[in-house]
């Protein structure tokens, strides 16, 4: 086979796994890029920008793969690790060395295969993708019905609650935030009143507690003690809570008439052992809290302040003479 003829063979085979055309195949096989033999496709990494460790994986034919995390800037035996495994988690694995040394360009190609996980990593996007769709909610901010009713119960085991939120960075987390009613809880701030108390969730590190500082900054958080696990009901969360803050425990846990269904996941994982996305278990226990009645009533709650506001700044209409 003379070396034309291998171009063009190669041209082909490329142009038939990135659906592009001939001639722009024909262009990148005598550039020199990287080329796909028989079962492979040539997969292309893209930096998020010149500081970030995140990068987009892009598969011709399947799609972009985001949030695709590589801890190292240069070539070597670690970012191989690296990217070996966050091509296997998705169902790939790299079909041709990868270079030795040097900086990690901004973009750069693969050529990969597929393997068997792959069709598992996609029925579990799948699962959860129908389950945002169902929910009405996505991935940044499924959490908030959680928090709501954490929030509550914290109220409801005497804890004065003074703000609340959910926060759609990453990792997602919840916010809830408690006026304490002794300066010996956690010390005083720069008027003399108790320092304010953050209690925190967050996906990567579940419940955690921290000060805050006079200057308006909080302390490193530290895990609850009695940790009361990733999706703990929120009774159970409030109860640790009191427990941390030396409060009577023999005053009544009131707990509405609410219970999740039978496949809620208290203890379930965020993220599958070195997986990147979601487990389907985990946002499906997240999910529970849209029916939970606190989450509806301050939903309601919302509903009549915006028709409240609504009506008050409505334009009035000018009396009759």
């Amino acid at each position: 086979m003379t070396r034309h003829t291998s171009e063009r063979t190669e041209a082909r085979a490329l142009q038939r796994a990135e659906g592009i055309g001939y001639h722009e195949a024909l262009d990148r096989i005598r550039a020199g890029e990287p080329r796909a033999a028989a079962g492979t496709v040539v997969a292309t990494f893209t930096r998020e920008n010149a500081w970030s460790l995140l990068w987009m994986l892009t598969v011709p034919g399947h799609g972009p793969y985001e949030k695709l995390r590589l801890e190292q800037h240069s070539w070597g035996a670690e970012a191989e690790r690296d990217l070996d495994r966050a091509l296997d988690v998705r169902g790939w694995q790299a079909a041709s060395p990868l270079p030795a040394d040097g900086p990690l360009p901004h973009t750069f190609t693969v050529p990969v295969r597929p393997t068997p996980r792959g069709e598992r990593w996609k029925q579990r996007c799948r699962a959860t993708a129908r389950l945002y769709a169902e929910a009405g909610r996505g991935y940044h901010d499924i959490q908030e019905p959680y928090g709501a009713a954490v929030a509550a119960a914290i109220e409801r085991a005497g804890l004065p609650v003074t703000d609340f939120w959910a926060d759609a960075g990453e990792p997602r987390s919840i916010v809830i935030t408690l006026q304490p009613e002794s300066p010996a809880d956690g010390g005083e701030d720069d008027d003399g009143e108790p320092r304010e108390l953050l209690i925190i969730w967050t996906d990567a590190g579940a419940w955690q507690y921290a000060w805050m500082r006079p200057d308006g900054s909080n302390e490193y958080p530290d895990q609850l003690p009695d940790y009361p696990g990733p999706l703990a009901l929120p009774e159970d969360v409030a109860e640790a809570v009191r427990t941390f803050l030396r409060r009577d425990p023999a005053l009544p846990l009131e707990r509405p008439d609410w219970q999740p269904s039978a496949d809620y996941a208290p203890d379930a994982r965020p993220y599958e052992a070195e997986e990147d996305d979601p487990d389907p278990d985990f946002e499906r226990s997240l999910a529970a809290y849209l029916t939970h009645p606190d989450w509806l009533a301050q939903q309601q709650a919302r509903q009549l302040w915006a028709a409240d506001t609504a009506r008050t700044d409505a334009p009035q209409r000018p009396g009759r003479a």
